[in-house]
Parts: C-alpha cells; sequence; structure tokens
C-alpha cells in the first residue's frame, strides 16, 4: 500500500531530479516493470518499454537546461499498489546558446507503484500540452488551423505505422 506522505515525497524527488539533469537519475524514476510506458507532449514521445524510454532521454539529453519542474496542487489518488497523480508541471528550461529561459504548464498524469526494491517507481506517465487551436469552453479545437503548426493532422497511415505506438509498437 502506498501512502500520500510517501507519494508526494517521490514527486519532491521528481522535481529535484528533472532539475538536477542527470539522465541516469531520471531513467532510475522508472519501473523496471515490462509494463512501464511514458507519453511526452510530441507526437513521437511514446516509450513503451525502459529501453524506449532511454532512448528518448537520449535524443534530448544536452539538448536543454531545465531549471525549473515543479508539480502545482497535484491530485493524488491511492489504489491499493497504485498511485494514481495528475497535476499541472510547471517546466522552465534554457536552450544552449540562449540567454532567455523557456517555460511551459504541462499537464501530466502518472501511475506509481512500489517495486520490488521497496522504492516508488513511475509505471505509466502522460504529459501533454493544450491544443493551441482550441477555443476555450468548447471540447474541440477551432475549425481556423494554422496548416504548419497541425502538420500532425495531415500524416498519412503509412506515416503513422512508422512511429514507436500502435499495434507494432506493442
Amino acid at each position: 500500500m502506498l501512502e500520500e506522505a510517501e507519494v508526494q515525497a517521490f514527486l519532491d524527488r521528481v522535481e529535484s531530479t528533472y532539475v538536477d539533469g542527470d539522465r541516469a537519475a531520471i531513467l532510475n524514476l522508472f519501473s523496471d516493470d515490462d509494463g512501464v510506458s511514458s507519453v511526452g507532449a510530441g507526437l513521437d514521445e511514446v516509450a513503451v518499454s525502459r529501453g524506449q524510454i532511454e532512448q528518448l532521454m537520449g535524443r534530448s539529453g544536452g539538448e536543454i537546461e531545465v531549471t525549473r519542474f515543479s508539480f502545482g496542487h497535484p491530485k493524488v489518488v491511492l489504489r491499493g499498489p497504485l498511485a494514481l497523480v495528475t497535476s499541472l508541471v510547471h517546466f522552465r528550461f534554457r536552450v544552449p546558446d540562449e540567454t532567455l529561459e523557456r517555460m511551459d504548464i504541462l499537464r501530466m498524469t502518472m501511475a506509481l507503484e512500489r517495486g520490488p526494491d521497496g522504492e516508488i517507481r513511475i509505471l505509466q506517465s502522460h504529459a501533454s500540452l493544450p491544443v493551441s487551436d482550441e477555443i476555450p469552453g468548447r471540447p474541440l479545437p477551432g475549425t481556423e488551423r494554422d496548416a504548419e503548426a497541425n502538420e500532425w493532422a495531415d500524416l498519412e497511415a503509412e506515416e503513422l505505422s512508422d512511429l514507436p505506438f500502435g499495434p507494432q509498437g506493442l
């Protein structure tokens, strides 16, 4: 059984680990379980194994310096051996050779479990960004779309089959 206080302590560890930028330590936040998965905010940021999570982390390593990663009032739901977390994440980062920091507000959900070593680990995570052309108060994006910003919407089935998810990726 997981307790809310230990889940909060784990979330604090997640925050500091991402800011520290140690890829091995970040990977160690994830479960070794065969069911581990992580979906990021980018279309191709779908990993359905620990090895794929490691590949995604390797791809972005060194590209950014995380200066803030903090959960904003996470909702924690305890369900026996699992904890479900929903939160906004305040994410600030700096791109090398740029002086300005960038900021995003991510929406994040996670399923956490206790590993065989007794440590809490991420079993599943999902991060997303709001749809840029969604009209507030409406459930779907607006009908006016910027073609460049929504190139993914026009991908053909063949192009989608190359991405690491779907029946062939699971």
